[in-house]
């Protein structure tokens, strides 16, 4: 139980650096831990897969408010007339779902090691597949500019 818990703090430790990392490099933005956020409402989902030498998936998750902010942070703008379209928010979303299993691959799997990522996959409303499941799980809230998203990595 204990060798669990500390694999469990470890890989903990290791997304909140990976977190903040893609924030800081690619958005010139802080993004922390938001351990006293209420559950949040999930209307935008991306998963990337690792396969190969270690099996993983990555799920984060947005609040529409939260994915529009994203957007605005990649892109640098605030959209056009009416705001970002759906198409523009899920690349965005993909994106860094994308830069973040990147950031989680890199550290899973070892030099001699064989390990592809996914294509981002988008999901309106529901939830895709963020369960912990696996041999090991974590579930983590972040905050950037007071926004909120969760990232759900598990290895299967």
């Amino acid at each position: 139980m204990a060798a669990n818990r500390s694999a469990e703090d470890h890989w903990i430790g290791q997304i909140d650096g990976i977190v903040e990392e893609v924030f800081q490099m690619m958005l010139q933005r802080s993004c922390g831990v938001a351990d006293d956020a209420a559950e949040i409402g999930i209307d935008i989902s991306a998963r990337v897969l690792i396969s190969g030498t270690v099996e993983g998936r990555c799920v984060i998750q947005f609040p529409s408010a939260s994915a529009r902010k994203l957007t605005t942070l990649f892109l640098g703008s605030e959209g056009s007339e009416g705001g970002w379209d759906d198409a523009m928010i899920e690349d965005a979303v993909g994106e860094l779902c994308n830069m973040i299993a990147g950031g989680w691959k890199t550290r899973l799997c070892m030099l001699d090691s064989v390990c592809d990522l996914s294509v981002p996959s988008i999901s309106r409303g529901l939830d895709l597949d963020s369960s912990d499941a696996g041999t090991l799980g974590v579930r983590r809230n972040y905050a950037f500019d007071d926004s909120v998203f969760t990232v759900n990595l598990a290895i299967l």
